[in-house]
């Protein structure tokens, strides 16, 4: 990407789509979420960033015609004929050189209109692409960046559904980048804290935002909440805001617009009730889980697959009852089988682990060495998986453990 400016379209940006291996798994949950969200926009703009999404996938994926159908899609009369990004993804896809002509009149305001709705469909493919985790928060500072390039340029000339939007992708970008503190400093953590909440609150405030659009800036701003109180560092200022994520969660479920939705709230309702009182919240936390797999037992809702194992996991090391590691393993190795995650990856290598442990076969022990060994390698696979230091600590402890025995 040049300069702060990006070429025209999504096929010059820095995605990982674009430069990276496409792993089919991966591909296809990621499609199944974005034509999820294609479906529940309905007229709302974003569904042209969504379709520019999928046309470009689609084409990564050697599918030149079902890119086409997408990119013709939004140019179609009483879609968006002058959008900008569908175009040169367009001419991309016929291998045509989009003409410089073809740029904006930045001086009008349906010029603006059409720049700012590029930038904001550029950020959300940073977003929301081809990505399975990340250690650095680069890419979500480039999505913010251009949202916010939006919003300056025609946040006062679009329609409320197109500025919530916006306002969203501001939001969860920051949420994003100050979840790896890491890479910031204390202050660039807090003022992503602040424009995460004050992004997320104008959706909330806003008279004309839909219930559906509500659910989600709740169901964020509890992610947000409960990630700023366990840190030090911008505990003081979310304690401020007199918020808790509990009581976020409770009002996204008051507005959720489908069982996609409440089978998210649930799980994470699960994970935070857990959280709260691993002594006592074990038994009401897989209830949780429960209803939200019963909800929506897809892929799409793999967290609720993930957070359960996880749940059974620490359960697992205060109690030694081998029965709540095999039932980590069963969710684990359902899961992964459709959505690809370092961190499943590397709590299956914990599971397989601790089943060593607990065996007294030697043969089998030996096994479950193996295949604890082949999960840590896989969760390296996985986009920046070698760059997690937990998963080098955990691979030391297995073959500390191996040689041992």
């Amino acid at each position: 990407m040049a300069g702060d400016v990006p070429p025209v379209g999504h096929f010059g940006l820095p995605l990982h789509t674009n430069t990276g291996t496409i792993v089919p798994v991966t591909a296809n949950y990621k499609r199944g979420v974005l034509e999820y969200y294609l479906n529940r926009k309905g007229d709302r703009p974003e569904r042209h960033a969504l379709r520019n999404l999928l046309g470009v996938l689609a084409f990564q994926q050697g599918q030149r015609d079902l890119a086409r159908q997408h990119f013709d899609r939004i140019l179609s009369e009483g879609e968006d004929p002058g959008n900008l990004n569908a175009r040169a993804n367009l001419d991309h896809v016929n291998t045509v050189v989009t003409s410089d002509n073809d740029l904006p009149d930045l001086e009008t305001e349906d010029g603006k209109r059409r720049q700012a709705r590029r930038y904001a469909e550029q950020g959300f493919a940073f977003m929301f692409e081809l990505y399975d985790e990340t250690v650095t928060h680069q890419r979500y500072r480039q999505a913010r960046d251009l949202y916010v390039k939006a919003m300056e340029l025609a946040g006062n000339l679009v329609d409320h559904k197109e500025k919530e939007d916006w306002h969203f992708g501001i939001g969860l970008a920051n949420f994003k980048m100050f979840s790896i503190p890491a890479t910031m400093s204390a202050e660039a953590m807090k003022a992503a804290l602040d424009s995460a909440v004050k992004n997320f609150r104008a959706i909330l405030t806003s008279a004309q935002a839909d219930n559906a659009m509500k659910c989600d800036a709740w169901f964020e701003l509890a992610l947000t909440v409960n990630k700023a109180l366990k840190s030090h560092i911008l505990r003081p200022t979310i304690t401020l805001e007199n918020l808790t994520p509990q009581a976020c969660l409770d009002n996204a479920l008051q507005v959720s617009p489908d069982n996609f939705m409440e089978a998210r709230i649930q799980a994470r309702k699960a994970y935070f009730c857990y959280q709260a009182d691993p002594r006592n919240g074990f038994q009401e936390a897989i209830h949780l889980l429960e209803r939200s797999i019963e909800l929506d037992s897809s892929k799409i809702n793999f967290h609720a697959y993930s957070t359960r194992a996880n749940i059974y996991l620490e359960e697992y090391e205060s109690s030694n009852n081998v029965d709540l590691l095999h039932s980590a393993q069963a969710d684990l190795e359902h899961i992964l089988k459709e959505h690809v995650s370092p961190w499943d990856f590397e709590m299956l290598a914990k599971v397989y682990l601790y089943l060593a442990k607990s065996t007294t076969q030697e043969e089998e022990s030996k096994a479950y060495i193996q295949k604890a060994l082949q999960n840590c390698t896989n969760s390296e696979k996985c986009q920046d998986g070698a760059n997690r230091p937990s998963l080098q600590t955990l691979r030391e402890q297995i073959l500390r453990y191996s040689d041992r025995h």
